[in-house]
């Protein structure tokens, strides 16, 4: 084989194939995360089970709210009346 038809077969497996010729690990690289090893403060598996033992029902949901742009009297009196007026209910009759 010739040199040119070297370096194409090398440009084309370096094109196609970089995760062979780097050292960065991929998604499919990532082990699954042992309970019995990972031990907090050093390591967390995450899951999607309710910490403490509490019931969906009874388990509180954050909210965060953010404001594009300036927040002038009328957004003030507008989040003040939504939040703070106890006109509104959750599903369970309390107030928001």
């Amino acid at each position: 084989m010739s040199l040119p038809w070297i370096m194409f077969i090398l440009l084309i497996l370096i094109v196609f194939f970089p995760c062979y010729f780097s050292n960065e690990k991929s998604y499919f690289d990532i082990e699954p995360c042992h309970i019995n090893r990972c031990r907090l403060p050093y390591c967390y598996c995450s899951n999607q089970t309710i910490p403490g033992g509490l019931t969906v029902r009874n388990t509180p949901q954050f909210i965060a709210i953010t404001i594009n742009g300036p927040l002038d009297e009328k957004i003030y009196e507008l989040l003040n009346d939504i939040f703070f007026s106890k006109k509104y209910y959750n599903p369970d009759g309390l107030f928001i």
